[in-house]
């Protein structure tokens, strides 16, 4: 078997070939790799670099030239590991994966055969087991229990359940959004929450006129506001469409604030919504800006590239998110569109 190599190189049972396989053994100690040098030895391996096997596998849409292209690298990949890794490391989930490709050119894609769902399941299901002697009754009250307790926390209130569970990936209170924010709006409710510290920076000049403007131009509560400026805008002169959104770009932000204030003088503070007298004051100049460091890949109609994420603080009382981006334009030649924002 070899163990004698282990051994120092004076020992008698180096030199004892009669009480072994017959041969002496004068070979040194196996190198043994730091954790380190493991990774460099992988990182060394060129194919893991070329091959994305699981991506290139469980595509939509295989070709053959690929596949077999693909069971070429995943060969080369497994020998380079067998100069780096004991025979121990290879085990037979390890030596299944130069089948991989093979049974793709067979099958089709894995997406319509795989069971890999059906396995987790029944890892749930397996999992509820108490009683070895009746793993079926088991299984069946367990499941019992948890399709009641499903139904009866649909009408619980005030109790955390299933269903209101706040998210795994929810950071701390210190690391989400504006410390200083009371509350969220319902103007611009959230949809998901932020990962990760975010950095702080200032938000002055023509961003800031630009992000506001977006979110006054987007928001169904201003548009009746919209209106009553574009028809104050007729009322002072006969102008046309183009006219009359180029003025509101320039000036809307500036009217709608001089309005609200006025209301409130007129009518006072409650005859308006709250969020709507905030968001006619604008975002402060502190702001946050989160990083696009991790993006998230998902089946969508559109296709673009995230610049940057910021998050607009209005006067403490709520904060809004905004993605700056750059979308491919399908119906130009160019092939890009810019926000102006």
């Amino acid at each position: 078997m070899g163990h004698r190599r282990f051994l120092p190189p004076d020992h008698e049972f180096r030199f004892d070939a009669k009480s072994f396989d017959g041969s002496e053994e004068h070979r040194a100690v196996p190198i043994a790799y730091a954790q380190t040098a493991i990774l460099d030895k992988i990182k060394s391996v060129k194919d893991f670099e070329k091959s994305k096997t699981w991506k290139e596998v469980s595509a939509k849409v295989l070709y053959i030239e690929d596949l077999e292209k693909l069971e070429e690298r995943i060969i080369m990949t497994l020998c380079r590991m067998e100069m780096i890794f004991p025979p121990g490391f290879f085990t037979v989930m390890v030596h299944l994966v130069i089948h991989l490709a093979t049974e793709a050119k067979i099958g089709g894609p894995v997406c319509y055969r795989s069971m890999w769902f059906t396995e987790r399941y029944l890892g749930k299901l397996k999992s509820n087991v108490r009683n070895k002697a009746h793993p079926e009754g088991s299984i069946a009250e367990a499941y019992l229990a948890d399709e009641c307790m499903t139904f009866c926390s649909r009408y619980i209130v005030g109790f955390e359940t299933k269903h209101n569970l706040t998210s795994r990936n929810e950071d701390s209170e210190e690391l989400v959004g504006h410390c200083d924010v009371t509350r969220r709006s319902t103007l611009f409710p959230h949809a998901g929450n932020p990962l990760g510290k975010p950095g702080n920076f200032v938000l002055r000049g023509l961003d800031k006129v630009q992000a506001h403007r977006y979110l006054l131009f987007n928001c169904s509560d201003v548009n009746s506001y919209l209106r009553a400026h574009a028809d104050e805008i007729k009322h002072r002169r006969n102008v046309n469409l183009d006219t009359i959104e180029r003025t509101q770009n320039e000036k809307f932000h500036e009217w709608f604030r001089a309005h609200i204030k006025n209301l409130e003088e007129e009518n006072g503070i409650n005859s308006i919504k709250n969020d709507i007298r905030w968001l006619a004051r604008g975002p402060v100049h502190a702001a946050r800006r989160y990083r696009n460091a991790n993006p998230v890949l998902r089946d969508v109609t559109y296709y673009g590239r995230i610049i940057d994420i910021i998050e607009m603080n209005y006067s403490g009382q709520f904060s809004v998110v905004l993605f700056k981006c750059e979308w491919v334009d399908v119906f130009s030649e160019e092939g890009i569109q810019k926000d102006k924002i």
